[in-house]
């Protein structure tokens, strides 16, 4: 027994030694006996290089990293059974097939294979209604026309429209390279004359013009040059080529028919989409605590909710939606709450308006447009209404009163006549004192001379002060109806004569709604906004100006007439019609021609410059009148806001927008004039007359101009 062998496992030495005792040397010839003898301990094998520890982990995760990436590809997708494949690829939209086979060469060796028709004939027939692929294309590219919105010319995208006969979509900038018109399509083919190209080849009309597609044309010329004059080859290729244009217009309107349905449908489901979104958003906000303020709102608020951005889309609303969305909509609820609260504020006020409203409204129906009437919201602050009904305490709210007309005209008849004294008192107040006629000031001084010292005193004597009253009202008149009087607003900044300053819109606005109302004046300016829209006339005070300017151009103007500037009115000027000149506007051979209105107004603008004005002569006048109603006839009707509607006595519009107002806003199929529309108390100019200067050639007159 060997020394270790029962003293445990073998030292490494002696372990080396047993295991050099079981090499075998067979397999090297060139060993000797001796040399088999030689103790020889093989070498230990040498060590591996410790490596980098980020080298090591970079390796790993671009291992990692590539082994996710080939377990995400899709390129072993094609080497799936087929029959699992057509059975997925089936189920799919056309257009997806379609993009699908686009992806990569081996899809598309795969789907655009004769034997894959079914999968497009089974994607196909899954669209609601629509045809079958025609006998002339294939269903790849049926698919591709029916779905792909790109031009297939220059690949150009959202190429929305379809030449259903040519089987094309074509943007607008390749039209002209690839398409032609029947006129050159015989100008180039020539002979024989019975042939008929036209009906050979597939068309589309695009803006009354029949264009033909230009490789279409040039593929029946080669099939024309086949036949090498064959009458009855080139009769055959006719009679085919006409019946395939005939197949081709057939499934044309078949697939027009179903895009036309299609849209529809697709218009109708965003529809249902909008409607369920703003059922859900409505009843979001109502679970938040709205649902008052949003029952209350008015149409225009509810126009607002739902062209809201959030609320339109034709989108479900999910809860992540929501969340994006509920400041902005919670935002509008707010805004909904104040406009209910400003609303429930302004109650009193908005109920008097109303009835105010409902009473007048039939008496102002009554007269001319063109008549100086107050408005309703005159009515309310100018007559005995204002008193009667606005000015009642808070909390008090009327009922509809259901006055006959025989009882109630006869007191709106009397509030007319005040509202007119007084308006023009107003006006009058508003000229200074030293521009004011000597004779108006004499009875307005006497008259209230006479009313103090004659206070309580006789019917007799009451009686003549009526007549005195009577001639200051006459002289009031007589001032404000002077060429020279003139007022300028405050907000539009142009000139205004009576009686048109009375009736003119700017001077009827007032301040905007304030949802943040503080006082009683705030309530009281929103009930106007919401009833009336209007306000009464110079609502704020400082609408409307005396214009001395314009007294000074009007004077200026009134003198080169030839009258008196204290006592010509602006009556006496309108019979005779004039027409002046503008001396400094009238060079190099053109003379400015205008009525005395516009040359008021002209010169007013050249201020601190002595501008020379001249009337031309008779026979200027007339040939400058009958230029103008050659050029006004159309002009009138598409400018100059003359008009009005009768029915809804509001703003002044050009002939045309007041046609359609009464056809759009009251059903009146033919307007009549002065039953539905008629000449507007804000008239920008007279009938006939116009309103601005108009340029002639100066050897086409007579007048010598001063300049």
């Amino acid at each position: 027994m060997s020394p270790g062998s029962a003293a445990g496992p073998l030292r490494r030495s002696s372990r080396l030694l047993e295991k050099k005792s079981t090499l075998t040397v067979q397999d090297d010839a060139d060993v000797t006996e001796e040399d088999s003898d030689v103790d020889r301990i093989p070498e230990p094998p040498p060590k591996r290089r410790r490596k980098n520890a980020s080298k090591v982990s970079n390796q790993v995760a671009r291992q990692d990293t590539t082994s996710r990436g080939r377990r995400k590809s899709l390129s072993k997708l094609p080497d799936m059974p087929l029959d699992i494949l057509y059975e997925v690829f089936s189920h799919l939209h056309p257009y997806d097939l379609l993009r699908l086979a686009r992806t990569t060469k081996a899809f598309r060796r795969l789907l655009l294979s004769r034997s894959s028709i079914t999968i497009w004939r089974e994607s196909l027939a899954s669209v609601p209604g629509l045809p079958e692929c025609p006998p002339d294309l294939t269903e790849p590219s049926y698919t591709n026309l029916l779905f792909d919105p790109h031009c297939h010319f220059c690949v150009k995208a959202r190429v929305m429209t379809v030449m259903w006969a040519c089987r094309l979509r074509c943007c607008k900038s390749c039209l002209k390279d690839n398409f032609i018109e029947l006129v050159d399509i015989f100008r180039t083919i020539g002979p024989p004359s019975w042939l008929k190209p036209g009906a050979m080849l597939p068309a589309e009309q695009i803006n009354n013009r029949l264009l033909f597609p230009k490789f279409k044309f040039d593929e029946l010329l080669e099939r024309i040059a086949e036949c090498e004059g064959d009458e009855e080859k080139l009769k055959a290729l006719e009679e085919q080529r006409i019946q395939l244009v005939i197949d081709q217009e057939k499934s044309a309107e078949m697939l027009e028919d179903w895009q036309d349905e299609a849209k529809h449908d697709r218009y109708i489901d965003k529809l249902q989409l909008r409607l369920r979104r703003q059922h859900q958003i409505f009843a979001r906000l109502c679970a938040l605590g709205y649902a008052l303020d949003l029952q209350a709102m008015t149409p225009e608020m509810f126009d607002h909710f739902l062209d809201h951005p959030s609320v339109k889309q034709p989108k479900e609303l999910t809860d992540r939606i929501w969340n994006n969305i509920k400041e902005s909509m919670v935002a509008f609820a707010e805004s909904a709450r104040a406009d209910r609260l400003m609303r429930k504020h302004a109650e009193e006020y908005i109920n008097r308006l109303e009835l105010i409203r409902d009473a007048v409204s039939d008496y102002l129906s009554q007269y001319p447009l063109w008549e100086n009437l107050p408005s309703v919201a005159d009515f309310s602050w100018y007559t005995p209404f204002k008193d009667i009904i606005m000015n009642r305490e808070r909390g008090v709210f009327f009922g509809k009163a259901a006055l006959p007309p025989e009882t109630l005209n006869p007191a709106l008849d009397k509030f007319v006549r005040q509202w007119q004294l007084d308006m023009r008192r107003r006006l009058y107040e508003m000229i200074p004192v030293a521009a004011r006629p000597v004779e108006a000031e004499r009875v307005i001084k006497r008259v209230k001379e006479e009313f103090v010292n004659n206070e309580g005193s006789s019917a007799e004597t009451t009686e003549a002060a009526k007549d005195e009253k009577c001639k200051e009202q006459e002289q009031i008149l007589i001032a404000l109806s002077l060429a020279t009087t003139w007022f300028r607003c405050g907000h539009c900044a142009c000139l205004l004569d009576y009686p048109r300053v009375q009736a003119h819109r700017c001077l009827k606005t007032g301040p905007a709604i304030k949802v943040d109302r503080k006082t009683d004046a705030d309530d009281r300016a929103n009930a106007y906004n919401i009833v009336l829209k209007e306000f009464p006339w110079n609502y704020t005070g400082d609408k409307v100006s005396y214009d001395e300017e314009a007294r000074a151009a009007a004077e200026k103007v009134v003198r080169a007439y030839g009258r008196d500037p204290k006592k010509t009115e602006a009556f006496d000027i309108d019979i005779y019609s004039p027409r002046f000149a503008c001396g400094e506007c009238s060079r190099d051979g053109r003379v400015y021609v205008m009525p005395w209105r516009v040359a008021v107004a002209h010169l007013s603008d050249h201020r601190g410059k002595d501008v020379k004005i001249t009337l031309l002569n008779d026979r200027d006048r007339d040939y400058a009148q009958d230029r103008e109603r050659d050029y006004m006839k159309a002009y009138f009707s598409d400018v100059y806001k003359i008009w009005g509607c009768v029915r809804c006595r509001g703003d002044a519009m050009p002939l045309r927008d007041v046609l359609e107002h009464c056809i759009s806003e009251h059903d009146i199929q033919y307007p009549g004039e002065e039953e539905d529309w008629d000449l507007h108390p804000d008239a920008e100019t007279s009938l006939g007359v116009p309103a601005q200067a108009m340029p002639y050639p100066e050897a086409a007159l007579t007048t010598p101009i001063q300049h």
